[in-house]
């Protein structure tokens, strides 16, 4: 049997933009809050096992995509490398554990740093439910793995239910700036302010509108390696499309801001806030997953020696 007719993938570009920014997050420190990807020290050496918590990840991720990064080590949060070569005699013998088809799998192998390469795995999900053999013979010899926080267990007919029910489809989404400020302590208050503007180029891939509601939205500053994130308390709001009093609507492409601010305490000593790191999540009504963009924004320049500002333009590539 055929897969279905297939969807609008991401470019290479894109799908090297989404792992950078995974392993960026990983390495400084973070952790991986997308449930759509997983990352792997090594190859997985039992075909088997990799294809049902593929197919696990696939049925759970309700059409949109998954990323597999080969070449990571989740728990010492270091790129390790991988083999490119391994690709091709790895999935072949994962495939045949399918029940008539695979996701379709788009690969990818890039540098991320001199010797380590990194295998991206991007998954089209929206053949599902995906179906694998079980191995064990007997009566059951199929099985519909659906994942469950970090592990893979069989589908429960909530679970199946939910694969007929529509789902929202989340937009393209292109980063085009940021821009943090650190401003200086407001005399008495023992705290500094700070603000941050993120732009973004939003696309939705269906004729239905984007609804954005704020209290699923998050914006998180980190002001060096050593230092908390810290999370916008006093603002957020989205300007650039029609507004409701706590919610943004995108009902064509168009460019959008987020605007958040927070405060830190005082004592934080400037000299240790080389970089700036802003993580934004921007939940989506319907959706099953949500949008969420990490980056690295480097200092600029500014006379105000009590005043610290980040920027960082988008590339505008594809």
């Amino acid at each position: 049997m055929a897969p279905p007719a297939r969807m609008k993938k991401l470019t290479t570009f894109q799908i090297e933009s989404w792992a950078r920014t995974v392993i960026e997050r990983l390495v400084s420190g973070g952790h991986v809050e997308d449930a759509r990807v997983e990352l792997k020290a090594n190859w997985p050496v039992e075909a088997r096992d990799a294809a049902r918590r593929i197919a696990g990840q696939a049925n759970a991720a309700r059409g949109e995509p998954i990323l597999y990064l080969v070449g990571i080590s989740e728990g010492e949060k270091k790129v390790v490398g991988a083999l490119q070569g391994n690709l091709a005699n790895w999935w072949p013998q994962v495939c045949k554990y399918f029940d008539s088809f695979a996701p379709r799998m788009h690969d990818h192998a890039f540098a991320y740093e001199p010797g380590k390469t990194v295998v991206a795995l991007y998954f089209e999900t929206d053949g599902a439910p995906f179906v694998v053999t079980t191995g064990i013979g007997g009566a059951v010899t199929h099985e519909v793995p659906w994942r469950h926080a970090t592990g893979i267990r069989s589908a429960t007919r909530a679970d199946l239910f939910s694969l007929l029910t529509p789902v929202a489809r989340l937009p393209d989404v292109e980063f085009l700036s940021a821009d943090i400020r650190l401003r200086p302590e407001a005399i008495g208050t023992g705290v500094r302010g700070w603000e941050a503007r993120v732009r973004l180029y939003v696309a939705p891939r269906t004729p239905e509108q984007v609804t954005i509601p704020y209290h699923r939205c998050k914006l998180l500053v980190r002001f060096s390696e050593s230092s908390p994130c810290v999370e916008a308390n006093q603002l957020f709001r989205i300007v650039g499309s029609p507004q409701g009093g706590n919610q943004t609507v995108v009902y064509e492409p168009r460019q959008i801001e987020v605007q958040a601010t927070g405060q830190i305490d005082a004592s934080y000593p400037l000299s240790m806030a080389p970089i700036c790191r802003v993580s934004v999540r921007l939940g989506v009504v319907g959706a099953a997953n949500a949008i969420i963009m990490d980056y690295t924004v480097p200092p600029i320049e500014n006379t105000n020696s009590q005043e610290r500002q980040w920027i960082l333009e988008g590339t505008g590539g594809e």
